[in-house]
């Protein structure tokens, strides 16, 4: 068994796999429910990974799921994080390379409380949507995305 640190309590909480910097290796996503931040691992190809890499969520975010996908169509994977703590959706832009730059966040409502996360085209116009399960409104909440 490998096993990888992602932060001294941090509270690993979900996590997701893709080739985030083009290599054709797998890397890792980790929300970190404790210290309200994601870690990336960049991966070597041979099962072994970078030291993590974290990117803050915010203040009491409590980020519970990730998903991964291209969410503004420029051939770059992108990064969406359910955070149950703000009631937000924060999504980080690629920059390719396998490090995140620019962000935007979405505030869902008081205690909404986001727990899942996934993605797909659900409208078919050529944009990923952000499906969310919400725990506190007992609802799923549709985030379409239109550019």
């Amino acid at each position: 068994m490998l096993i990888y640190s992602t932060g001294v309590d941090s509270g690993p909480y979900f996590v997701a796999v893709e080739d985030l910097n083009n290599d054709n290796h797998s890397d890792i996503v980790v929300a970190n429910f404790k210290t309200d931040n994601i870690a990336i691992l960049l991966g070597y190809g041979n099962a072994t990974f970078a030291p993590a890499a974290t990117y803050s969520t915010g203040d009491r975010s409590h980020p519970c799921a990730v998903t991964i996908a291209d969410f503004d169509n420029d051939n770059i994977l992108d990064i969406a994080i359910a955070n149950s703590g703000t009631s937000t959706v924060l999504l980080l832009y690629g920059n390719g390379n396998g490090t995140f730059g620019n962000e935007e966040s979405y505030q869902l409502g008081y205690d909404y409380r986001p727990y899942s996360i996934a993605v797909t085209d659900l409208n078919q116009d050529g944009f990923m949507d952000i499906v969310i399960a919400c725990y506190g409104t007992d609802n799923v909440e549709i985030l379409l995305k239109m550019c």
